[in-house]
This record gives structure tokens, sequence and C-alpha cells, in this order.
């Protein structure tokens, strides 16, 4: 396949030093999936990160007009990226692009599953058209959008850290862990978020947001940039993380957050 050739030619070098001197800022070949790769691995120095994912980002919004040029390794880790980087809104705009490359292009073709391959092939040209390989986009909307993610085995420890994306009206998921159930939905209003929450008995979460203010069960618990009041099942809260997140640590049980941004 194409992309095994291209990831023979994509090394750590593009990240690091080449012939004693400090390397550009990307891989020479422009591979989103070199560039990416690199970040999400960590391959990359500190002081390169930052150009290394402007070129990547420039590729993705200019070049290919919000559209991937990556096959099974690359799109898998490439939202993975976006978001952490703080593009998730260019991650949704391509996950949701109709045109070629894409999942809305399969959809848009009358595909009930996923292809192979991005393109519209019939016969000996297309392997399978029911096939998982490009299926990791359904991970992320759990990550990233609704904001399910592991902290430690055995999901003891959980993160809700919810993707509020401006094009969304509304985010609902579930996932049934070794723990129990974990559900998250989350509804954008006029002036407000409401989100709840359910944590599994014997297991701990921490909620993550950016907000001027929020409400559990209509109780604040967060205003003027500090605590607010005591709710149950809420340990603390802080700020963490370089963006100054508003960390909300909880037990088991079931949340409703209000939240204005």
């Amino acid at each position: 396949m194409g992309i095994q050739n291209r990831m023979l030619r994509c090394k750590p070098d593009a990240c690091q030093h080449k012939n004693g001197r400090p390397s550009i800022s990307h891989h020479p070949a422009g591979s989103q999936t070199c560039n990416a790769l690199g970040l999400y691995l960590e391959m990359c120095p500190e002081s390169k990160k930052k150009d290394i994912f402007k070129s990547l980002l420039g590729n993705i919004q200019s070049e290919k007009d919000y559209h991937l040029d990556t096959g099974i390794v690359g799109t898998r880790y490439m939202f993975d990226v976006l978001a952490d980087y703080g593009e998730i809104e260019t991650a949704f705009r391509v996950a949701t692009q109709e045109s070629y490359p894409g999942w809305g292009y399969m959809m848009q073709n009358d595909a009930t599953t996923l292809w192979e391959r991005w393109e519209k092939l019939t016969g000996g040209a297309m392997n399978s058209h029911n096939h998982i390989m490009l299926g990791s986009i359904d991970a992320w909307f759990y990550r990233y959008l609704a904001g399910i993610r592991i902290l430690e085995p055995g999901w003891r420890k959980i993160l809700i850290a919810p993707g509020f994306l401006e094009k969304l009206e509304y985010v609902s998921a579930t996932h049934f862990s070794v723990k129990g159930r974990i559900q998250v939905d989350w509804e954008r209003n006029k002036s407000f978020i409401m989100l709840n929450v359910s944590i599994p008995a014997n297991t701990k979460g921490i909620v993550r947001l950016r907000a001027k203010a929020i409400l559990e069960n209509n109780k604040a618990i967060w205003k003027n940039n500090k605590p607010a009041g005591k709710a149950l099942g809420i340990q603390s809260i802080k700020r963490s993380g370089k963006n100054n997140d508003i960390d909300i640590y909880i037990g088991s049980g079931d949340y409703s957050f209000t939240i204005y941004q």
C-alpha cells in the first residue's frame, strides 16, 4: 500500500537534527502522517512542536481544504493530535466533510458500512465495503466529543472532558466498562450547557470543564474564578493543567451540571 511506502520514508529525524544541523520543521515529503505521528508519539523536541503542528495544520486547512491525506495509521492518530493541540473544531470539520476523501463522502455514495479505502471502487479494486480499517473515528467521538477517557487501569478512575463544539447542539455516549455503565450527555442551550454524567460504583471521576460559572443539581459550585459551594458527591474543585481548566473531583453516582461559558 502507498501508506506503507510513505511510512518507510518517515523517520524521527523529521523532528530532530539532520547532518548536525537543526532540520526543517516538518518532514520533507510534507506527509500529514509523519507530522501527526511525530507529535503524538512525543518524538519531537519541545522547541520544534509548535512549528511542526503549524505545518500540519496548514496542510490540512489550506493545502487539503480540511481533508485528510492519510491511511489507516495516520487517520488513527490525526484527530487526537488536532484535539490535543486545541484544534477540535478543525478535527470535527474534517471528520464531517461530505466530499472525497472522508466518511461523509462514503455516506453520500450510499455506504451503510465503512469502506476499506477512501475511494468509491467496485470489483477487484475494492477489497471490502464492510471494513473497520478507518473506524477509529468512532473512538474519537467517545474520547473528545463526549469526553470519556480512562485514567487508571480497569476504569478505576475516569476523566470526563467533553468537547463543546459550537456546531454541535447535543452529544450522548454510553460505555459499558468492567466497572459498569459510564454515561455522558450534553446539550447546548442559548445561554448555558447542560451536562449529565453517570459514574459507576467503586470508581472515581474527574469532570474537566472551562466555564465562568457551574451549577450541580441547581447548586452553585463554581463562580468568580473559585469554588462556590458544596454538592453531594463532589469531593473537591481546583484549577489544573496548562489551560487552567476546572477539575471537579467526583465519586460514583449521577450528576447534572449547568455550565455558563
